[in-house]
Parts: C-alpha cells; structure tokens; sequence
C-alpha cells in the first residue's frame, strides 16, 4: 500500500491519507489481531529512466501503540488517525532520501556516493543500505544546516562537471 494514495516520481513524500490507519485501526477492533506494517522505500537512481536502477528498502516493523488502539476504540478516532499516521511518517523517513527538488535529491545521492568507503572491499547489500538508511537520517535531520545548504551546491557543481565531460565518478 501506499500511504500517500498513490506512486509518483516527486522526490518528497506527498501527505499521508487515513486510508491506512483506518484500515489496520479497523482490522484491530474487528479481529483483535494486530497486523504489522513494514515500512519500505523505493529509490530510483533514474526516476525518468524506463527500467532504472531501484533499491527497496524495509524498515523497522510497526505496530501501533496500544494508546492509540485505545484512543480508537473509545472514539477518538481522527486523533488516533493523526497519531498513527506522524508514527508512519517517521518511519517511512527512515527508509526514503526526501528532499524538496529533483537536483537536490541527485546532490544527496552523489554526497552519499562520495563519502562511501571504496577501500574496505565488497560491501554487502545489508551494509551499503545502512549507509543510505543513515545518510538518509541525517540529511533530513541536517537539511536546514548552513553548512550543509553551502555543500549542495558544490557537489551539484561536480555531478554536472562529471556528465559535461561524461566521467564516472566510479
């Protein structure tokens, strides 16, 4: 399922719908049985590309609390809601690289290949998605960091540098 109501090629998430939380909130009340919601995100390398590259990424179970499962069955339902879904977002900030434009996505990802380490050997896939997963964290902590804000630009610099002179970084 998609959270936001759909798929689309933006490169921030869209807001949240209820459908979700209604959804598992209902089954709860209906069956008593509380189903797991694993967050996961979708990184395309070339989202305009047919076929490009993509990494799935899987979160941190979730589950919600029992606050909330309570805050719903006694009828506080848009807050259960509202609760449920930030819950989600966070997690799904956790497995996706958002940012508020296309290039900067693309500074983000090239920073990131920059700064993995190219002499410690074959990195497995679990280490390489850690990497993303805390560059991933961090930038959406950092984003509104001067410093951070100054390097963007740079990096975009050299990303265009690369493709004029049709160089890989690599």
């Amino acid at each position: 399922m998609f959270p936001e109501g759909g798929s689309h090629d933006q490169s921030d998430l869209l807001p949240f719908k209820a459908g979700i939380a209604l959804m598992v909130l209902g089954t709860i009340v209906e069956t008593g049985q509380i189903p797991v919601i694993i967050p996961t995100g979708l990184k395309y390398f070339k989202p305009h590309e047919f076929r490009s590259d993509c990494v799935c990424e899987f979160g941190r179970p979730y589950k919600p609390s029992q606050k909330i499962i309570e805050m719903y069955k006694n009828g506080d339902k848009r807050k259960a809601v509202a609760n449920m879904l930030s819950d989600l977002r966070d997690r799904m900030h956790e497995v996706t690289m958002t940012a508020p434009s296309y290039e900067e996505l693309q500074a983000v990802f090239m920073a990131r290949n920059l700064y993995l380490p190219r002499n410690i050997g074959e990195m497995t896939d679990e280490q390489e998605n850690d990497i993303y997963q805390r560059f991933a964290i961090g930038y959406n902590k950092m984003k509104d960091d001067p410093y951070l804000m100054n390097l963007l630009p740079a990096v975009t610099s050299y990303r265009n540098m690369l493709k004029l002179f049709n160089v890989d970084d690599g």
